[in-house]
């Protein structure tokens, strides 16, 4: 569930973020989901938690997803 959530909220910063820009949607998606990765970086840091979440999540949770949602208003 907590990937389920960092995820969705990745996604939903970077949707807001990307239909507010009037170029470039793919680097202000970018831009906000860094901003979300250094956050779940000082996360891992303060909570114990196991390795393979940590992996997991600063890999595919936040950086991708933006990555998704700053293609997706880039070609439409």
């Amino acid at each position: 569930m907590p990937f389920l959530a960092h995820a969705a909220g990745s996604i939903i910063g970077d949707t807001i973020a990307a239909w507010i820009a009037t170029r470039n949607e793919l680097l202000v998606a970018l831009t906000i989901g860094s901003f979300f990765l250094f956050s779940g970086v000082m996360m891992v840091f303060k909570l114990p938690t196991p390795i393979w979440f940590n992996v997991i999540e600063l890999t595919l949770a936040y950086l991708p997803m933006s990555w998704i949602v700053g293609i997706g208003f880039a070609l439409f």
